[in-house]
């Protein structure tokens, strides 16, 4: 094993120029190889992040970021295991926790109480006041104290904990997308690392995006996450393309979430998602179940509805119908845990009814900044797979698990109807108005610019741009993440959002300008094609900044006149034009005087109007 100094900052370990693991506050040891040959040689890279942590999150925060109080890579170790003292530490962790959760008038308790009195009265309390010679063979006689006590299985209405391995990282927050990308390579290093030395790990990832990162940056670490997902160990399950807001996401956008995010997964991996993994989004919007049907989805898995600051949410399993009808089964879970006694007990008594509900999922692994599991949550997890007092943790997938209930529970479910709202986190609704409104504006402009191109593409007119499409569609799906969106990160992530979403926009435009211009079929400069994307008939006013210098519609029906904006920008007025739905009218341009009749009549001191009459 490799050891890091204590308080090293974030790292990207490198064996022989290939990722192989994380160095953080969480992972002080990587594996370096499982057997050591004398005369190999390795070549070591460590490549280090050492920023800040949380600066400009916080209300009325006064940020002072101080450079020379960063954190410094003072070195690290080649480090050999002893195996029996990592064992005893676990299994002595193990008891210990056990006996904190039972009760006290538990058999159970009892018992390990009296063993581990028998283990200190064995092992050395100060063991570095002696040599490893003396106190390390004591070892071995406590764990044999200890083993009958782990040995002790539970009976048969024991309650099941499904635990996945996984990593929430967040796609911004206290840190940029830069950042991100190498976050996910140090994460998901880290857990093709603990696969090579776990065979029964199972790690569930649920942004496509994420691993797209992997793919584009890191080609050989991606291929060995193929590998793992064709075992079935690796599941890219979780639907969407990243976990997005869902209250002020336009419903298109949720449906490209899937859209992209479910041909993402196939494409790399042959995988559809049967789960929506939303565990951090700040409530849910009671379109999502048709949304979910649509796309095939079944499953709904969350945890931030569990953080209301007023009202416990009444149901941990249930059915969650939304406006139409439409219905998919939803599991509580937890994630950012240990597979251990004091974690599984305490998700256990979290379930509220346990006379219909016997399991619930378990997401270990350290995540929002990354990390995913450590080794010692799987030598945990051996420990206590069917320990008596605790429930049986069950490695299990994602998917597989929500299709466990489904089988198994869901004619006692109970049904939820309407929204997932969250008591909480209300600030976001409104907070950087300035990203609210660039991604409005960026989601209409991509909805005009996918109509009017595929009119154009099924006219013969120009071929649709998928590529360029794709990609701006990824890169506004990316910025409606939990933390951009809400405007919740720091200022750097919110002066990107705002500059990403003005150049989306502008450059959808440009699309959809290009396919006007293509559709009005021509070539005559006083040709201008007028294009409505609503559903229904349009014919109020159309206020023209692009319009040629001094013209007018030649189709006396059309009143138009020159006005002069506040901003001192000319632009013409015009009313009479009549655009069809999904459709559009043209407009033939030529010089001359204002044409049509006007419905204002102004004298000296009155004006006169359809609705008011004025005098000055």
């Amino acid at each position: 094993f490799v050891r890091a100094a204590t308080g090293a900052p974030e790292a990207l370990f490198f064996v022989d120029g290939t990722p192989n693991g994380v160095f953080d506050p969480n992972h002080p040891v990587v594996l370096l190889t499982l057997s050591g040959v004398p005369g190999r040689r390795y070549h070591l890279t460590f490549e280090a992040y050492s920023g800040h942590t949380h600066p400009g999150t916080q209300p009325a925060e006064v940020v002072q970021l101080q450079p020379d109080k960063g954190r410094v890579v003072d070195g690290v170790t080649l480090v050999l295991e002893r195996e029996d003292v990592t064992a005893f530490v676990l299994e002595l962790r193990v008891l210990l926790q056990l006996v904190e959760g039972l009760g006290q008038d538990s058999l159970r308790r009892g018992r390990i109480q009296r063993g581990l009195a028998s283990v200190f009265s064995l092992v050395d309390a100060m063991p570095q006041a002696d040599t490893e010679a003396v106190w390390r063979p004591k070892l071995a006689a406590a764990r044999e104290v200890m083993r009958p006590l782990l040995q002790a299985r539970n009976g048969t209405t024991a309650p099941t904990m499904g635990i996945v391995g996984h990593s929430h990282i967040d796609t911004a927050w206290l840190w940029t997308l830069q950042e991100t990308r190498r976050k996910v390579v140090r994460t998901f290093s880290s857990v093709a690392n603990l696969m090579d030395q776990y065979p029964e790990f199972i790690f569930t990832q649920s942004a496509p995006c994420h691993t797209e990162m992997v793919r584009n940056d890191y080609p050989e670490l991606f291929s060995r996450i193929c590998s793992r997902v064709a075992e079935g160990r690796w599941e890219p399950n979780g639907g969407m393309w990243v976990e997005p807001d869902c209250n002020l996401t336009a419903g298109e956008s949720l449906v490209r979430q899937l859209l992209v995010g479910q041909r993402a997964t196939r494409e790399m991996f042959g995988y559809t998602s049967d789960t929506l993994w939303m565990p951090d989004v700040f409530g849910y919007s009671a379109a999502l179940p048709q949304i979910l049907q649509g796309a095939g989805v079944r499953f709904f898995c969350t945890t931030k509805i569990a953080w209301n600051d007023t009202t416990r949410f009444p149901y941990d399993t249930f059915v969650w119908k939304g406006i139409d009808g439409s219905s998919v089964l939803t599991h509580y879970n937890s994630i950012h845990c240990a597979p251990d006694p004091k974690a599984l007990m305490g998700q256990w008594a979290w379930v509220q009814h346990k006379d219909v509900q016997d399991r619930r999922l378990t997401a270990y692994g350290w995540g929002d900044g990354g990390g995913g599991p450590e080794a010692e949550m799987l030598e945990v997890a051996r420990l206590v797979g069917d320990l008596e007092g605790c429930p049986r943790a069950v490695h299990t997938t994602l998917g597989g698990f929500m299709q466990s209930i489904e089988r198994d529970l869901a004619h006692d479910l109970p049904t939820w109807v309407g929204e997932l709202y969250l008591e909480g986190h209300r600030g976001t609704l409104t907070s950087i108005a300035q990203i609210k409104r660039g991604n409005r504006r960026a989601e209409y402009a991509m909805r005009d610019a996918e109509i009017l191109l595929t009119r154009a593409a099924l006219d013969g007119r120009m071929p649709y741009p998928r590529e360029v499409m794709l990609g701006l569609w990824k890169d506004l799906l990316t910025h409606q993440f939990h933390d951009i969106l809400p405007g919740s990160s720091i200022a750097e992530v919110n002066d990107e959002a705002i500059e990403s979403f003005g150049r989306i926009t502008a450059e959808a435009r440009a699309l959809a300008n290009r396919a006007l211009v293509s559709l009005t079929g021509s070539g005559k400069m006083d040709r201008w094609l007028f294009a409505n994307t609503l559903g229904w008939e349009r014919a109020s006013e159309i206020s023209w900044d692009g319009a040629p210098d001094g013209q007018y519609p030649v189709d006396q029906s059309i009143a138009a006149q020159w006005v002069e904006d506040p901003t001192g920008a000319k632009r013409l007025v015009m009313h009479g034009a009549k655009l069809p739905a999904l459709g559009g009218t043209v407009v033939v341009m030529g010089h001359g005087q204002p044409s049509g009749t006007s419905p204002f009549k102004v004298t000296a001191d009155t004006v006169e109007t359809p609705f008011a009459r004025a005098g000055f």
